[in-house]
């Protein structure tokens, strides 16, 4: 069960069954650094911030209070299907001028067949969702059930100033000129003729 609540960025002290803790989703802003609103069972899996009310149980899915007076339940992806990035999707990248620095310090993958790109997507270091992207053809993938995030999350926790742009590339682009504070969105820009985008927002 510790495992368990460590892949969601919760890091259990000891085997006692009642816990409290700090919330890794709102204990870095707080002025309190000292008060610990989170508290987990490790024995039934159950966790709440009695401060930002995130809550759930461990396991297969996270719970999130992602909007008031709603809860959604997300699925972690498998960490298993990210290979190291092939010579085909390197080269597809140097080629956009993104750097070897860059690849390594985003964690860009490759799936197996290595004819995709993958560039994950972190929460307190954990991976919550991913993006593929194919290298001859433009196609486009996400985690099933994944929780929407916006893009190189964890670089941009404390900043006072964060980049949005268009897609993970964009973002990348952003990072070879000097700026790691850059983000996008996780379903790419609306469109014009869309009739509705909060769905492409719900990241935000």
């Amino acid at each position: 069960m510790i495992q368990e609540f460590t892949r969601i960025g919760i890091q259990p002290k000891g085997s006692q069954i009642q816990q409290k803790l700090k919330c890794p989703r709102c204990s870095a802003t707080r002025k309190n650094k000292v008060d610990l609103p989170l508290s987990i069972n490790l024995r039934d899996g159950i966790f709440k911030c009695h401060n930002c009310n995130w809550q759930g149980r461990v396991g297969q899915s996270i719970n999130n209070n992602f909007m008031e007076g709603s809860e959604i339940s997300y699925t972690l992806p498998n960490e298993n299907f990210l290979y190291k990035l092939n010579d085909n999707g390197r080269a597809f990248l140097n080629s956009r001028g993104i750097t070897d620095e860059v690849i390594e310090r985003f964690n860009i993958s490759s799936n197996k067949l290595g004819d995709q790109i993958i560039f994950p997507y972190y929460r307190n270091n954990v991976l919550v969702n991913y993006k593929t992207r194919g290298i001859q053809e433009k196609t486009f993938t996400q985690g099933k059930n994944a929780q929407p995030v916006m893009y190189n999350y964890d670089f941009l926790v404390g900043k006072d100033t964060i980049m949005v742009c268009e897609g993970e590339i964009d973002s990348l682009s952003w990072a070879v000129a000097g700026f790691p504070n850059v983000t996008s969105v996780n379903m790419g820009a609306p469109n014009p003729g869309d009739k509705s985008i909060d769905k492409k927002l719900q990241c935000l």
